[in-house]
């Protein structure tokens, strides 16, 4: 079974650049497989994880970047995991730059 989830970012300036950072709640033990694809098709992440906390990061990406996640734990049953109380992020940050 998989959960698929889609994000984006958006700002009013194009060239802004972003990072992506995907983090899902895991029970000790358990192995939890997630894969991030564009809309293009491509694998941006995909990993396999045993942490308290798996977490990814994507980017930089820029205005109007779009993907889909998929994750199974155990080999399966990830929405029945859900709903045992771990859970999904999607946070989206601006790449602030200093000026010198």
């Amino acid at each position: 079974m998989a959960i698929p989830v889609l994000t984006s970012c958006s700002d009013s300036d194009d060239q802004e650049e972003y990072y992506v950072r995907y983090s899902m709640g895991v029970k000790p033990g358990d192995e939890v497989f997630m894969s991030v694809m564009g809309t293009d098709g491509e694998t941006i992440v995909q990993q396999t994880s045993y942490a308290p906390t798996v977490f990814y990061t994507v980017g930089p990406v820029h205005k109007g970047f779009e993907a889909s996640m998929a994750g199974s734990v155990n080999g399966g049953h990830a929405a029945e995991y859900l709903k045992n109380g771990s859970h999904i992020n999607i946070y989206c940050r601006k790449v602030i730059k200093l000026s010198e």
